[in-house]
């Protein structure tokens, strides 16, 4: 079992129970600020504003004020995001809730800390450009006032945001009543706001404009007021509170994005919203003329308008021009760190979070995993669920911080509110192994599906190996395959659904899924290594084999070192060489492989190719067993354990994943430190083959419980089923015992060609007595 841990495209770590993800790039932020802040907009002719530029514009979707919609329709839109995702006609004129069109979802709330803002609008073009919900009929209404002086204040202050996972939807996802749907709310700041219409400049602050009270003859007059919440209560509000406070809960602003036609590259990090009419730049959050020396959101991937950006002081732009520097070939590091901490100095929450990134893995940056948690904490509070997501493996990998593994979960929690799904995907894996959290399996099926269709390939990955097994769902492979196929896309994140859907796809399009996986990311090679080894599907090439395990290898990957290790062990396409593949499995062992920490502990046991030293075995998996939470070594280093000691100790890895019951299954079936249990034996060795991820050896122990009637429980054929199951996750012990059941009829009639296969299958993963055969 694994969790997840990178920064923008760092190498996977291995832990025990999983492997966290952790990265350094996310969703967007508003501008944060103290004390209120008047921002004046810059002039826009009516044209440019309300033209056929903004038509083309709003299909790119947006971030509109909602503080001018209906108190009627706004509170249609809160009451449909509390149960599903919230479907919209935008168009250059309007936004309209589609009441009866959704989709199955929910929106998570994360509170952040409070921000003030002061808005004023001084005609009617400005009025049309920022506020699309009513801007025509109210420029219409005020603009005689305009004309003479008068303009629309607003004064906003945002306690927290309602945000779905989902960063695209298409169209044949919509269910319900939706004819004219265009886009959905992905994200909706929540807060107080009060708008009214007077005197230029009469409004100086936010507190003096929630002071004015909206009467019923200014309501009925020609000028225009509106208010919802109240600043009292807002300030009452924390960024750790679940919810946010009464009269301090109105929607303020909505993130709108387009509904698609056609699917696109899975992702999971949307870019940040800058949709403006031709012509326009996104400047504090309106729509605004760009103007010399006034520093507006860059362009996304606009490296030279990003340097102009950040030159100018804009927080964002300095993220964004991070973002293009870590993602450049080669990336420069260096000089992303310094363009995150330009945007972290000035108020950008994800620059803080990236640049935490770049100092727990030293990433143009000398490592400083405590400053890197310092980082990831400030952004977090600050609403960041990226930041909140790399605490979060912070604290479970007890790296920059002291170990909390119930901190981490509630950590993913909070990420996965705000909208960001690798927090979700985290949560699910804490969930499948209980880490942090009592282990529930449906939760964490219900967190993988989230954020699968939030973009996180990874829980795609997760997702569809539980279908395959029928972990928690029942078995179902197409829909595996689906989700396998629903992550492989390319790129370096997703190549592991290209492989797995490799494993499970006809020879032809497997090879094919194994070289894109092999090309998205050379640790993946292992898989395309697999099949020039054992000819499936490819003319067998044993010396093609070896090479994609060093590349592999050297890409850090712990299963193609401690495969070719084992090449190099039998000279099997390379030179026998025992001393290489001795240090390869050093190799593999450090990066956190555990049954290369196995394999190696007892080659010292058993003097193979090395001196014999027990003593360096023991000591070797008590390391990896305490040092390194490697739970296979644990359950290997039980053996040179007093009896007494054992069964805690099995226990406890039993507890910790079911893949590592079958051990302690083993002292039941045999009575070895504890009294003989038949049934216990079998209900251990099903968890261990059946639970939240299949054990090869828990599977062989299956099959031969069944075989031999253990607790009871006498199936030859399901036996055979077992046996074939342990023997497609590698197990050579497995498919040895396969051939011989079809060779000697067990299970199933006498099958010579099959068991020669499977004889065949044997003899590649190592069984020499195969081999003969």
């Amino acid at each position: 079992m694994r969790l997840c841990y990178a920064p923008a495209m760092l190498s996977l770590r291995r832990f025990s129970a999983g492997t966290l993800i952790f990265v350094g790039v996310g969703m967007a932020a508003g501008p944060g600020c103290g004390a209120a802040k008047a921002l004046r907009p810059g002039m826009l002719d009516a044209r440019t504003a309300m033209g056929e530029t903004a038509c083309r514009s709003v299909e790119k979707g947006g971030e509109p004020l909602v503080v001018d919609w209906k108190p009627e329709d706004r509170g249609a839109l809160e009451i449909t995001m509390k149960d599903a995702i919230a479907v919209v006609h935008y168009d250059c004129e309007t936004v309209r809730l589609l009441r009866e069109c959704s989709v199955p979802g929910n929106y998570g709330f994360v509170g952040v800390n409070r921000k003030e803002q002061m808005l004023e609008l001084e005609d009617a073009d400005e009025i049309r450009a920022n506020l699309p919900f009513s801007g025509i009929g109210l420029a219409a209404k005020l603009e005689a006032d305009l004309r003479s002086g008068q303009s629309l204040s607003i004064a906003l202050v945002m306690v927290g945001q309602k945000a779905s996972v989902r960063n695209s939807l298409m169209r044949h996802e919509l269910n319900g009543e939706c004819e004219g749907a265009t886009h959905f709310v992905r994200r909706a700041s929540v807060g107080a706001f009060a708008m009214r219409s007077g005197a230029r400049a009469q409004v100086k602050s936010v507190a003096e404009a929630f002071s004015i009270g909206v009467t019923e003859s200014s309501a009925s007059s020609k000028s225009a007021s509106a208010k919802d919440g109240s600043l009292e209560s807002c300030q009452s509000s924390h960024s750790q509170s679940p919810t946010a406070p009464q009269e301090c809960d109105a929607l303020i602003r909505i993130e709108l994005v387009p509904i698609t036609s056609q699917g696109a590259a899975l992702t999971a990090a949307p870019e940040r919203a800058t949709a403006c009419p031709e012509g326009l730049v996104r400047t504090h959050g309106l729509c605004t003329r760009a103007q010399p020396g006034v520093a507006h959101l860059c362009a996304s991937g606009d490296k030279d308008d990003c340097l102009a950006q950040c030159a100018l002081g804009h927080p964002a732009s300095c993220y964004q021009l991070g973002r293009v520097l870590e993602d450049a070939v080669p990336p420069d590091h260096s000089g992303a760190a310094k363009a995150f901490a330009s945007a972290c100095e000035r108020g950008d929450i994800d620059g803080c979070a990236s640049l935490g990134a770049a100092y727990m893995h030293g990433r143009g940056v000398a490592r400083d995993p405590a400053k890197g948690v310092d980082l990831f904490r400030h952004a977090c509070e600050a609403g960041s669920g990226h930041g909140c997501s790399n605490l979060g493996v912070a604290a479970d990998n007890g790296d920059g911080a002291p170990k909390d593994v119930k901190l981490a979960a509630t950590l993913f929690q909070r990420a996965c509110d705000s909208g960001y799904s690798l927090g979700c995907t985290n949560l699910g894996l804490a969930f499948q192994v209980g880490l942090g959290v009592d282990r529930d399996l449906a939760r964490s099926i219900a967190l993988f599906q989230q954020a699968c269709d939030g973009g996180q390939p990874i829980a795609c990955r997760r997702l569809g190996g539980l279908y395959q097994w029928g972990h928690g769902v029942g078995v179902d492979i197409a829909k595996a395959a689906s989700l396998y196929l629903k992550g492989c896309a390319g790129g370096p994140q997703l190549a592991s659904s290209c492989v797995a859907l490799a494993r499970i796809s006809d020879d032809a399009r497997g090879l094919d899924l194994a070289k894109r996986g092999c090309d998205a990311d050379s640790a993946q090679c292992v898989a395309l290594g697999f099949r020039y080894e054992t000819g499936r599907g490819v003319g067998k090439n044993l010396k093609q084999g070896a090479a994609l395990y060093d590349r592999a290898c050297g890409a850090r990957s712990g299963d193609g070192c401690l495969r070719l290790a084992r090449m190099h062990d039998r000279g099997r396409g390379v030179v026998k060489d025992v001393a290489l593949a001795t240090s390869l499995e050093g190799k593999s062992c450090e990066l956190h492989h555990a049954q290369a920490c196995r394999a190696l502990a007892h080659r010292y046991e058993y003097g193979i190719g090395v001196s014999k030293d027990l003593v360096r075995a023991k000591d070797m998996l008590r390391e990896a067993c305490e040092k390194h939470d490697m739970t296979l070594a644990c359950v290997e280093w039980s053996r040179f354990v007093e009896d007494h000691k054992v069964i805690h100790l099995l226990d406890q890895a039993c507890e910790k994943d079911d893949i590592y019951c079958y051990a302690l299954g083993e002292r039941y079936e045999h009575g070895k430190g504890v009294h003989k249990d038949p049934v216990r034996a079998f209900d251990l060795y099903h968890r261990s083959c059946e639970g939240s991820e299949s054990s090869k050896e828990g599977c062989f122990a299956l099959s031969s419980a069944f075989e031999k009637g253990l607790g009871g429980k006498k199936d030859l054929h399901r036996a055979l089923e077992l046996a074939m199951k342990a023997c497609d996750l590698d197990s050579a012990d497995a498919c040895v015992d396969v051939a011989r059941r079809y060779r000697n009829g067990i299970g199933a009639p006498k099958d010579e060609t099959r068991a020669a296969a499977y004889a065949k299958l044997a003899c590649d993963l190592g069984a020499d007595e195969a081999c003969a055969k």
